[in-house]
């Protein structure tokens, strides 16, 4: 027996669907494996992003650390060289408060944001050892 032209078309279309099938399941996984490799660069990029401001932050903390050790050692200068009093009233004069490393943290904190605070170049002033003649 010669089969028909509609049995033919039934056969193509019996065996074609799960062809068919396939290829959209085929599409769906390649949308969704660009859709991820996206996400993945995205990612990579936000870490970068991430590492050089942690970078730029170690950076500002080891600078804060050296000028923290610079003012130890004008403060230990002054006090020496004048005594403990006076390198305290020198710090400190009245109605202004002394600095401390947290201050100073702090202010490095504001700056980071965008904002400008002059806290650390006012103590330097406050701390900077007489000229010698």
């Amino acid at each position: 027996m010669i089969p028909t032209m509609d049995v033919m078309r039934s056969l193509r279309t019996e065996h074609g669907l799960p062809r068919l099938g396939q290829l959209n399941l085929v599409r769906q996984l390649k949308g969704e494996n660009n859709y991820l490799k996206e996400q993945l660069d995205a990612s990579f990029y936000r870490i970068k992003q991430l590492e050089a401001l942690l970078l730029d932050r170690n950076q500002r903390l080891k600078q804060l650390l050296a000028e923290n050790v610079q003012m130890s050692v004008r403060l230990r200068r002054l006090t020496s060289e004048l005594g403990e009093d006076a390198a305290r009233e020198l710090l400190n004069p009245p109605n202004t408060e002394v600095i401390t490393l947290v201050g100073m943290m702090k202010g490095m904190e504001v700056e980071v944001r965008g904002c400008r605070t002059d806290q650390t170049e006012e103590f330097e002033k406050r701390t900077r050892l007489p000229a010698a003649h």
